[in-house]
């Protein structure tokens, strides 16, 4: 139960982004605290959103062991 396919996926809303002021070393920490929550109700895979051009971030991720996935494209109402 809780597995991807099940209905058992959730992700991060757009009010839990960890700001950039926060210092690696800290940021670790609560990723561990949000995922560990995630999974303690069931979810089991997650997705986050980095902008391509985020350097920085898509290295945290990707040290990490989270994988870009080329498979899924997002598409967003240009007026809203």
């Amino acid at each position: 139960m809780g597995r991807w396919g099940d209905g058992g996926m959730g992700g991060w809303g757009d009010g839990e982004k960890i700001p950039n002021s926060i210092p690696l070393a800290f940021s670790t920490p609560v990723v561990r605290c949000r995922l560990s929550k995630l999974e303690f109700i069931g979810i089991f895979k997650t997705h986050i959103k980095v902008f391509v051009d985020n350097d920085l971030g898509n290295e945290y991720w990707q040290r990490r062991g989270w994988v870009r996935r080329d498979d899924i494209d997002r598409s967003s109402d240009p007026n809203v």
